[in-house]
């Protein structure tokens, strides 16, 4: 069992670090077996294809952000900050992750590209509802937050989810050459969906952070969109 495990994650460290160097779709199959010296067999024992080994890295990601937004939040007795650090954990547009950001963007937007963005989406929730849902009881307990219903953290993870996305769309746009995309517009977005979490938790108007100025900035840099530098 423990050989197979080692197996399946040296295909993900490999389709990782040749997704960064030549991009998801110039990265093969072939490619990640010619580099682990693995089998085809092997590899479809493990992932049916290449789309499930990304969801996979996905997946991960949102696991190991659940864990960081818990060690962060340890640190602090704000109930708003608490809030806010789950809620940033919880976007994948930071610039921690400008990296595998970028091999995301092209494909998260595309019609082939739906179902890693919802396995991404539907992950993130399951991992970060039930802490986001603790800080919200016990926010409406202390009087921090005044909530219109007890059960906000799929509604409010769900709105964090359609803020990274629609920003996305915007930068992958962007990327394409096809739009515009500046601090300003970014701003602009997570705005419209903070207020909206403000207002079902009742709490005091921007008290709510989506995302970080350095978060853009840091994206726009690695991302190489002159607007954003």
């Amino acid at each position: 069992m423990q050989k197979g495990l080692d197996t399946r994650n040296e295909f993900l460290r490999a389709a990782e670090y040749l997704f960064r160097q030549k991009g998801y779709d110039q990265t093969s199959v072939q490619d990640i077996l010619d580099m682990t010296h693995g089998s085809k067999g092997g590899f479809y024992h493990h992932f049916p294809s290449k789309d499930a080994i990304l969801q996979t890295l996905c997946s991960q990601r949102a696991e190991q952000f659940k864990a960081h937004a818990e060690e962060m939040i340890r640190n602090t007795d704000s109930r708003m900050t608490r809030i806010n650090l789950i809620l940033h954990e919880a976007n994948p547009l930071r610039k921690e992750e400008s990296s595998f950001i970028r091999i995301l963007l092209p494909l998260l937007n595309r019609a082939d590209g739906l179902t890693v963005r919802a396995v991404y989406q539907d992950t993130l929730i399951s991992s970060f509802s039930d802490l986001l849902q603790s800080e919200i009881l016990m926010g409406t307990r202390d009087g921090t937050l005044y909530p219109c219903s007890p059960d906000l953290a799929v509604p409010i993870l769900c709105l964090n989810n359609a803020c990274w996305t629609e920003a996305s769309q915007l930068l992958s746009g962007a990327l394409q050459e096809k739009v515009k995309c500046t601090y300003a517009m970014l701003q602009q977005i997570t705005v419209r969906y903070r207020r909206s979490i403000e207002l079902l938790l009742d709490a005091p108007y921007g008290s709510i952070e989506l995302a970080y100025s350095e978060d853009w900035l840091e994206l726009g840099s690695a991302l190489k969109i002159p607007e954003l530098r």
